[in-house]
């Protein structure tokens, strides 16, 4: 782990004193490729649904698919991202710890926002975006199954990474287990998950 904190300080300190967010995390993507490091894809999934032309589309719900648990080997190190803005996504979180998995909706504590579980309905005016947050204490990988309907017909989208399973583990955004280590690209500091 001190050895991928190590190029990241390298690369990362060349940027400057007050570095981008835009422009570490390509860096960060280079070391995790030449280092073998592998990113938890499945911790917070952006998903973004609009209907073609006029047509209308009633979201019906959501459906996890467990391709592979097992335990994690090797350290975990927490890296901050960079995060857009746009339509706020409606959270929808998945324990893939449990039996039989599924994604429920994360109520709002925002008195403000109305916390509305399927159906919804999207068009090429209105689009959705759903924000599929997935923990576990294992090594997952996983994809999900948006159902739809349109038409009058029954259908769904498989919902991947580039074709391939997401993957989640411990120590991510959303975990509710600490990472074992955490890296800071502002100020070039790796600490233990347990240091504050």
């Amino acid at each position: 782990m001190h050895q991928v904190a190590d190029v990241l300080i390298d690369k990362i300190s060349q940027l400057g004193s007050n570095p981008n967010p835009n422009d570490i995390d390509p860096i960060a993507d280079e070391v995790l490729k030449s280092t073998g490091s592998q990113v938890p894809t499945g911790d917070e999934v952006e998903v973004t649904v609009t209907g073609k032309e006029e047509r209308v589309i009633v979201l019906t719900g959501l459906e996890v698919f467990v391709q592979t648990k097992k335990e994690l080997t090797g350290h975990t190190m927490e890296f901050p991202m960079g995060c857009g803005a746009g339509v706020p996504p409606r959270l929808f979180d998945v324990n893939l710890d449990e039996r039989k998995p599924n994604f429920t909706l994360r109520k709002s504590t925002d008195p403000e926002e109305k916390s509305i579980d399927f159906p919804y309905k999207v068009s090429s005016g209105e689009p959705e975006v759903l924000l599929l947050v997935s923990q576990s204490h294992e090594y997952v990988e996983w994809k999900a199954r948006l159902l739809w309907v349109a038409d009058g017909k029954e259908g769904h989208t498989d919902i991947t990474n580039k074709g391939e399973s997401f993957v989640t583990f411990p120590g991510g955004a959303w975990s509710d287990l600490p990472a074992d280590y955490k890296f800071s690209p502002f100020d070039l500091k790796l600490t233990t998950g347990r240091d504050e």
